[in-house]
């Protein structure tokens, strides 16, 4: 496979880390298994540039389904100590009108002992 960061790419994030800048990547990267695995390549070779501190993830349509984008970047190398993933947030409001968690804000907060399933935003610290 090429490189995933590819030579222009690469040559941004030197002269960014030359500068001593802190870089966001944007990626167009959707749930499954295709991406999943072209981001992990991403993040393995991205890891090495200190300058990445983040990872924005904008195409995810629903964020409680993004646990796998989220595995593959931190299986690549771009750890919760040292990048953020940004995600969009669901569009509706937080709270309903009796102050409870919405519905897409509840996906995203569940956190269910018996199968000890989490939502994605108590499984990764930094997203």
């Amino acid at each position: 496979a090429s490189e995933p960061l590819g030579e222009a790419a690469r040559a941004c994030l030197a002269k960014a880390q030359s500068l001593e800048l802190k870089v966001v990547l944007e990626l167009p990267a959707k749930p499954g298994k295709k991406h999943e695995g072209w981001l992990k390549s991403l993040a393995a070779a991205a890891a090495s540039v200190r300058c990445v501190r983040g990872v924005a993830l904008m195409s995810v349509g629903d964020p409680s389904e993004a646990s796998g984008l989220t595995a593959a970047l931190r299986n690549g190398g771009l750890s919760q100590e040292r990048c953020a993933i940004f995600l969009p947030l669901p569009g509706s409001d937080v709270v309903d009108e009796e102050g409870e968690w919405s519905d897409p804000f509840r996906k995203l907060m569940r956190s269910e002992p018996p199968s000890s399933s989490l939502g994605p935003l108590l499984l990764d610290g930094n997203l």
